[in-house]
């Protein structure tokens, strides 16, 4: 038997009565019943996000393991971890990449047009830093859609970042709120730094994309399901999701 599998044991399950409580009673249950491995996946995930280009394949890899923690079905965590870090490999490695280029030339942006603007360069340039703030506000925004999606669905970069897109201003209250909380979270972790040090290599990311995917796979759900409903309908056309039954 593989060191990382525990296949042998499978748990009891998720009652009816559990999945009609409320979704934060839900998240709470979730994290503390599996708190051992939710530390053990967040320093698995701090050591295979060492080499930076493999960053986007251990969150989509964590987020797979949350999801169906979310989900309330077996999962064989490290084992399951480490399996879809492979599979996802291509496609993370591509979204960090992305981003890391998209992140920089926008840092570059801001800070240009911020000079211009302090400096007197007239009212327009105010107007393009504000559209290079708009425009991170969506990147960071269609991040913790992208990676659900990515192992729940079948779907090529393009179609995960447009959807991600479609899904973070479609629901914008709740991408605001997932926003805030890291904000706020992050803050905090960066005037406790002592405290947020210990945390952070204990259960920060576990915990984080835990809350992530019960606010985001709902969504998934929802909009699969209207899918179906149309494609049952004799509806013709592009679907934006393909359930591959992850």
């Amino acid at each position: 038997m593989s060191i990382w599998s525990f296949k042998d044991k499978i748990g009891p399950g998720v009652s009816k009565n559990e999945e009609k409580a409320p979704a934060y009673i839900r998240f709470f249950k979730t994290y503390f019943t599996h708190f051992p491995t939710m530390v053990g996946l967040n320093l698995l995930y701090l050591f295979c996000c060492l080499p930076i280009v493999t960053i986007g394949a251990s969150t989509a890899a964590l987020n797979y393991v949350m999801r169906n923690y979310v989900r309330g079905v077996h999962v064989d965590p490290y084992h399951d971890f480490l399996k879809k870090c492979r599979e996802n490999f291509k496609q993370g490695t591509a979204v960090t990449v992305l981003y890391i280029i998209v992140g920089v030339l926008l840092g570059f942006a801001i800070s240009w047009y911020r000079s211009q603007y302090t400096t007197g360069g007239g009212f327009g340039f105010a107007l393009l830093f504000g559209l290079m703030l708009l425009i991170v506000l969506l990147a960071a925004g269609s991040l913790p859609y992208l990676f659900p999606m990515m192992v729940s669905f079948d779907l090529h970069l393009k179609q995960l970042i447009r959807n991600s897109l479609i899904l973070c201003t479609a629901k914008i209250f709740r991408t605001l709120g997932m926003l805030l909380f890291a904000v706020v979270f992050l803050g905090a972790f960066a005037y406790f730094w002592q405290l947020g040090l210990a945390f952070l290599l204990l259960t920060n990311f576990s915990l984080v994309f835990l809350l992530n995917n019960f606010a985001v796979y709902p969504v998934l759900v929802k909009y699969i399901a209207k899918e179906e409903e149309n494609k049952d309908d004799g509806n013709d056309e592009e679907q934006i999701f393909t359930d591959t039954v992850k």
